[in-house]
């Protein structure tokens, strides 16, 4: 997508694979709040800060049974993690696939449902929950394996911070697959909550810009 493609020209932090590891190295070069991250309710964070938020999350839930980043080290000093290396695409490469079916990426997208619940229920948040940050595991048939994800170094400007991760990751289906009402229906298989978010101009004005949703995407969040 391309403001995905856009976020990228503005990435603080640097990534490569050494000794098996993925290595994330947080950049000191933070950037100013542009528009786009006005809209986004990401304020600007320290690389220090998203570092250690990052690392405290996959610290925390490492073994809870969630598909999430293995540690392997991590180096406070010179804000660098090693991550256990998988085989995994990007749920908006597989969205985005004609060759898959909608039904298997709906599949994906209750399971990536699943691991943020996971989340929420240990009284944690996402904070970046983007289909960019959710990812297949590439081993055997869509159905038969997981969903991973990653990538909580941000947080977001939010009275509900969890019902916010709910809304952007919906949203960003809806954007890709359409079909809103089994979309909203296979979240409500998954969470029991009645979601209400109190959408100020700001909000609508990101929400449509970024997924292009419209008043039924609004009228089902403001319940």
């Amino acid at each position: 997508m391309i403001w995905d493609r856009i976020g990228k020209l503005f990435q603080t932090n640097d990534f490569y694979i050494e000794d098996g590891c993925f290595r994330k190295k947080f950049g000191v070069r933070d950037y100013p709040a542009l528009f786009w991250g006005f809209l986004d309710r990401k304020p600007v964070m320290s690389a220090r800060d998203r570092y250690e938020r990052e690392k405290t999350h996959i610290l925390n839930l490492s073994g809870k049974g969630l598909n999430t980043p293995v540690l392997m080290n991590f180096y406070d000093r010179e804000l660098t993690l090693e991550i256990k290396v998988l085989d995994i695409t990007s749920l908006v490469n597989v969205f985005t696939d004609t060759e898959i079916s909608f039904d298997d990426k709906l599949f994906l997208y209750l399971g990536a449902l699943h691991q943020l619940k996971g989340i929420h229920d240990l009284d944690m948040f996402h904070g970046d929950a983007y289909l960019r940050n959710f990812f297949r595991i590439n081993n055997g048939s869509i159905r038969g394996q997981g969903v991973y994800t990653c990538d909580f170094e941000h947080v977001r400007k939010s009275p509900f911070p969890k019902t916010t991760d709910v809304l952007v990751i919906t949203a960003n289906t809806i954007s890709l697959l359409g079909n809103f009402k089994k979309i909203v229906n296979g979240l409500e298989s998954i969470y029991e909550d009645n979601f209400s978010f109190p959408f100020g101009i700001i909000d609508k004005a990101f929400f449509r810009a970024r997924f292009g949703v419209g008043k039924e995407f609004f009228d089902y969040f403001s319940r």
